[in-house]
């Protein structure tokens, strides 16, 4: 029985409005998810819901970061910061993460937009059915978001670069303002290689749609293509480079 337009606008409300999942997390999130609701649609919540398929249908590709969350305000004029701003940091900003690492009210949030959608679908959809894929580094930051997705149903399908460190927003909330500091490291050091790794292989074989972000076009356009093409031989569902 297919989904009402109705059912489908009262499901993705529901995902806006959960303050534990969405209350502090980017704009990205919010535009990702409507993107992919807007084109996968009551096909994904339909067929991804009542079939029986193979594990892991929907895989998202793009940039891992994890958000370092701080209401310290004062960072804001020890790094000039605006308060509401979303940059990437400079050589100066580079000791905002270690700075934030050492706040009192420090919270870890698995972020980038890729991520963040594949977090948002794994919440209204039954376990098992979201993978996600990028490039992190071999350090903590990288084990904290294979926690932060462990938690929330999205399996991690890492590519681990040795001696890299993992990507990073500083994300400095004061009143109803946030300022946004990334700096990518391993996240722009996916190999298309990787797609070929044993487990990434099943998820792209078993997935029956896939989701890519247009920053990781940055960098990785050449996996990019290659799941076109894969989407494309067979017939497969994947939504444009929204981002």
């Amino acid at each position: 029985m297919n989904q009402s337009p109705g059912i489908q606008r009262q499901c993705f409300r529901s995902l806006l409005m959960d303050p534990l999942h969405f209350v502090r997390y980017s704009p990205s999130r919010h535009k990702g998810l409507a993107a992919l609701n807007l084109v996968l649609g009551r096909t994904l919540l339909h067929n991804m819901t009542t079939e029986t398929q193979h594990p892991y249908q929907l895989l998202c590709i793009g940039n891992p970061l994890l958000d370092m969350q701080t209401s310290d305000g004062s960072l804001l004029d020890k790094y000039n910061l605006k308060a509401n701003d979303a940059i990437r940091a400079s050589p100066e900003q580079m000791g905002i993460y270690e700075d934030i690492s050492n706040a009192p009210d420090i919270q870890f949030v698995a972020g980038g937009a890729a991520q963040n959608t594949a977090r948002g679908a794994a919440y209204i959809l039954p376990p098992k059915h979201v993978a996600y894929v990028g490039c992190v580094g071999d350090d903590d930051l990288a084990d904290k978001l294979r926690e932060a997705n462990a938690r929330e149903g999205v399996e991690s399908a890492y590519l681990v670069k040795k001696g890299e460190q993992t990507g990073a927003c500083g994300v400095i909330t004061t009143g109803h303002n946030r300022s946004l500091v990334t700096t990518l490291r391993a996240a722009h050091m996916f190999e298309k290689a990787h797609l070929s790794s044993a487990d990434v292989a099943a998820c792209i074989k078993g997935a029956n749609y896939f989701y890519i972000t247009g920053f990781f076009l940055s960098h990785g356009v050449e996996s990019a293509l290659e799941l076109c093409e894969i989407a494309s031989g067979d017939g497969k569902v994947m939504p444009p480079f929204l981002h």
